[in-house]
């Protein structure tokens, strides 16, 4: 389990992902990424299920966060926690769309070359990014 930290100033109608190779990071497609949750709209958070012996670059995309999109996709979680498969339909649910409504936008994407690199070296590890865009740290002063 990793649990990434990000600091980036975003708008009430934007939120952050992590995206990245692994396919638990969305396998570069942001609308697969891991939506991340932040309490003052700066300091982003989000907790990944990513094998031990794992390794993979990521980068953190701001997207568009809107309301139509938020409230289907909490609309399919609750219709899936009644029919006992909420853990699919979380994650299914980050990109999709009814017919007629479209999928939120990318706003902005990190321009690191290559992607922030990982190594998952334990069971469970935070990883502190800094700042959006912000070349990456070594693992000793991130991890």
């Amino acid at each position: 389990v990793v649990r990434f930290t990000v600091r980036c100033a975003c708008a009430s109608n934007e939120c952050v992902r992590v995206v990245g190779g692994h396919p638990a990071l969305g396998g570069w497609d942001p609308l697969r990424g891991v939506e991340m949750s932040s309490a003052d709209g700066e300091t982003w958070v989000a907790t990944v299920k990513l094998p031990a012996i794992a390794t993979a670059a990521y980068k953190y995309v701001v997207m568009e966060n809107d309301p139509v999109q938020r409230v289907a996709a909490d609309k399919k979680s609750t219709d899936a926690m009644k029919t006992g498969s909420a853990l699919s339909a979380k994650s299914s649910s980050a990109g999709a769309t009814e017919p007629g409504q479209r999928a939120p936008k990318v706003l902005r994407w990190e321009t690191i070359e290559g992607g922030r690199p990982l190594s998952v070296g334990a069971d469970v590890m935070n990883v502190d990014d800094g700042s959006f865009n912000e070349p990456p740290k070594s693992d000793a002063e991130r991890v």
